[in-house]
């Protein structure tokens, strides 16, 4: 199997070459990351711009590595249909910061991720606490995480996994997405303009099985996410009311 490294903190990140590093010891990869931070992007895609895709000097030895001066979401499409590098996974990341509850709807990481899942791929978010301790054991748990994914054979299960892994991770735990991490801005004046100035998380710590539980306790955090938005329950419910 064929492995697109893709992530949103852009090409000369760590957590980028560390996961390629790890994912190379299982399967052929090639990588295809944003020019430059691409953080809470989401999944926007340039359609009116043109933008540089770029062949640059290879991240690792023998691994294709391509400087996409676009999104993340970008980075798979264009991997699909412009340099037509073939895959069949994407994993995404390593993410610097985590991902949990409400930030999976800004992440370009999970983003990234989901984009493959609308191609018919099978994918995986990475996240890493953003003060990371001990690199070389964050990059154990990750190989760890990749290890009991294919052991388990999660991807035959499902297609859209959100992995976060913190500093001193005790184990594995199967998560929810939590529903109450959300986020405190400030905005100021600045030339003119108006410029974020703080974009602080205000989480709850809730029921034990939610992603951001599990990692404030230290376990590494397996989400399975969804791609489609309708609310079955209510949809079904509505449908009485049609004429």
């Amino acid at each position: 199997m064929r492995v697109l490294i893709t992530n949103d903190d852009g090409i000369n990140a760590v957590g980028l070459k560390i996961l390629a590093e790890i994912a190379k010891k299982f399967f052929d990869v090639f990588v295809a990351a944003p020019a430059i931070e691409q953080s809470a992007k989401s999944q926007s895609l340039e359609i009116k711009e043109s933008f540089e895709v770029i062949k640059v000097e290879d991240l690792l030895p023998q691994v294709n590595t391509y400087q996409i001066h676009s999104t993340p979401a970008d980075c798979v499409r264009v991997s699909q249909h412009y340099l037509q590098e073939p895959f069949d996974l994407v994993f995404s990341g390593i993410n610097h910061g985590y991902n949990l509850g409400n930030d999976i709807y800004y992440s370009g990481t999970v983003a990234a991720a989901t984009e493959g899942v609308l191609m018919g791929k099978k994918c995986i978010a990475f996240s890493m606490d953003r003060y990371v301790k001990d690199i070389e054991e964050t990059k154990k748990q990750v190989e760890k995480s990749i290890l009991h994914i294919l052991n388990h054979s999660l991807l035959n299960l499902h297609s859209l996994y959100n992995i976060n892994i913190p500093n001193d991770a005790k184990g594995i735990k199967y998560t929810y997405q939590s529903i109450y991490n959300h986020y405190d801005e400030s905005y100021k004046e600045e030339n003119k303009k108006v410029k974020c100035t703080s974009f602080l998380s205000n989480s709850t710590i809730e029921e034990k099985n939610s992603d951001f539980f599990c990692v404030s306790e230290h376990y590494i955090s397996i989400t399975p996410l969804r791609v489609a938005r309708t609310e079955e329950k209510i949809y079904k419910t509505l449908l009485h009311f049609e004429s």
